[in-house]
């Protein structure tokens, strides 16, 4: 029942930016983990924003939410597996107009979605307390997105800079795990740090794809953009949930050592990913 209630509500609330999804895609635990798997966005909706690149596939392998069961408790949301290909946009490309419709799509967004329900006038207690909520939320949650890839198709100069009249060419890059964090900071101010490891970009050639939408084409992309874990250094990857470990009971010295050595890992990972799609231009742990 929870899982139906669940399912309805995220259709409601952004499925239109989902592509396929059902409730095989979501699991609920009593624990307060709401877990989705295999999640396909629709990139249609997006290319609707008359952006400079049109996503054409956009997956992400597993996105959990853990909830805590006592107030005061930290938010955290983990997203695994994010797998993004973009392309040069055909056409011309108007910075206004596609201003215009990102903030289109966001007001609608917002007004049909997020807004909160209008209240009586004699009180105004009830928006206050959502802001209150949302507010104590976003100051305590934790992000924790591991495994990035993004690669882009473009079109190189040929007579003059930028009139993407040349070859097909790609470059990308790959992240190992972004965290973003709390710091201290004096309420009401929310403050953030983000930490980014194991990073590597390239530059190479594009995926070889068949240019008709579908799911074989999504599927297609989405293994050539995943192929440095099995034809790069695989034995990388046989334990990939060390890098998540946290360090109990050494010294400082000793944890700061550990520390190192998953980055380390961590950058190896990245150059495996990004050496399999192209040449490796830069990196660090």
């Amino acid at each position: 029942m929870l899982s139906y209630l669940l399912e309805k509500f995220v259709r409601r609330l952004c499925g239109r930016w989902l592509r396929g999804f059902s409730a095989d895609n979501l699991s609920v635990s009593l624990g307060g983990t709401v877990q989705f798997d295999d999640l396909w966005l629709n990139t249609s909706e997006l290319q609707k924003m008359l952006l400079p690149y049109e996503p054409v596939v956009a997956h992400a392998g597993r996105l959990k939410l853990e909830l805590p069961l006592a107030l005061g408790g930290a938010v955290r949301l983990t997203v695994e597996d994010v797998d993004v290909y973009l392309r040069a946009a055909s056409y011309a490309v108007d910075a206004e107009a596609a201003r215009k419709a990102v903030e289109i799509a966001v007001n609608l967004y917002w007004a049909n979605y997020l807004r909160p329900p209008q209240q009586p006038a004699k009180s105004d207690a009830g928006p206050s307390q959502l802001s209150d909520t949302l507010a104590s939320v976003v100051r305590s949650a934790e992000v924790d997105v591991r495994r990035v890839r993004v690669h882009v198709e473009y079109r190189t100069p040929l007579a003059a800079l930028g009139d993407g009249a040349g070859d097909v060419a790609g470059a990308g890059f790959v992240a190992e795990r972004l965290l973003v964090d709390s710091a201290a900071a004096a309420a009401p101010a929310v403050r953030k740090v983000a930490k980014l490891t194991g990073v590597a970009c390239y530059c190479g050639a594009p995926f070889v794809m068949d240019d008709a939408p579908g799911a074989t084409r999504d599927a297609a992309l989405l293994k050539a953009l995943r192929r440095g874990r099995d034809d790069n250094a695989p034995d990388l990857f046989e334990d990939s949930g060390d890098l998540n470990d946290l360090v109990y009971g050494v010294d400082a010295a000793e944890a700061a050592k550990r520390q190192r050595s998953v980055n380390a890992k961590a950058g190896a990972r990245a150059r495996a990913f990004a050496g399999a799609c192209g040449d490796v231009v830069f990196s660090c742990d």
